[in-house]
């Protein structure tokens, strides 16, 4: 199984906000088939425009919840591949100890 990198979770949340946008208009036309009191013809199936308006509202549910869940993964990834840069690199480091004594510990102008 593949792997989806940052850029793929990116493509699907811009799919799902441009799939927001197209159901907040199935709503909008819908609000205004009922207070025009008639019936859509829109090119959807759906010609009632109560079903309509119940259906966008679904859709819009679930693309944000969708999004959320996205962008609350790739946060929590980078998070946990930051650690693991990280931890690895407590390991490797010098220690203040170890290092040779390279300057002296009176000044020059000290010394005898």
């Amino acid at each position: 199984m593949k792997l989806m990198k940052k850029s793929d979770w990116v493509a699907i949340s811009a799919f799902l906000l441009v799939l927001t946008v197209i159901s907040l208009w199935c709503i909008d036309i819908s609000i205004s088939a009922m207070l025009s009191g008639g019936y859509l013809t829109n090119g959807f199936s759906i010609s009632d425009p109560f079903k309509q308006y119940h259906v966008g509202l679904y859709i819009v549910i679930l693309a944000t919840f969708s999004n959320f869940l996205i962008i609350l993964h790739i946060i929590l990834n980078d998070s946990v591949h930051k650690e693991e840069k990280t931890i690895g690199t407590y390991e490797q480091t010098q220690r203040f100890e170890d290092e040779p004594a390279k300057r002296p510990l009176v000044s020059k102008r000290l010394q005898p």
